[in-house]
């Protein structure tokens, strides 16, 4: 800046041209734009692929960092080993159906540029 004799407001607009804001997430807007075909998206983006393999890892992958986020999905998935190992197998898929939810709107969340 002061070898090529640049003021400050040079440097704040290269400055504002090379960064991009941080989304202000707060619940109330994050539900308010959430919509049935986006969260219907994800889901059956995670449940369709040529490659059954690569499809349970990136499932797996993307419920791991969303249960770091939000505690809810672990609780669900013990929920839903305990229901299963009862034989509650009706309260373990409603378990499993709420962490895909959860999970889902987590990725959501983070395509519009949230960052936990």
């Amino acid at each position: 800046m002061i070898s090529e004799h640049r003021d400050k407001a040079w440097f704040a607009e290269k400055l504002a041209s090379a960064s991009r804001a941080r989304p202000r997430l707060e619940l109330r807007d994050f539900f308010a734009s959430l919509k049935y075909a986006a969260v219907h998206e994800v889901l059956s983006a995670g449940l369709v692929d040529s490659d059954e393999t690569r499809a349970h890892a990136e499932r797996i992958i993307t419920m791991i960092e969303a249960a770091k986020a939000i505690p809810a999905i672990n609780e669900a998935n013990l929920g839903a080993v305990a229901a299963t190992a009862d034989g509650r197998l009706d309260n373990a898929s409603r378990l499993h159906s709420q962490t895909h939810l959860l999970t889902a709107m987590f990725r959501i969340a983070e395509d519009m540029g949230y960052e936990w």
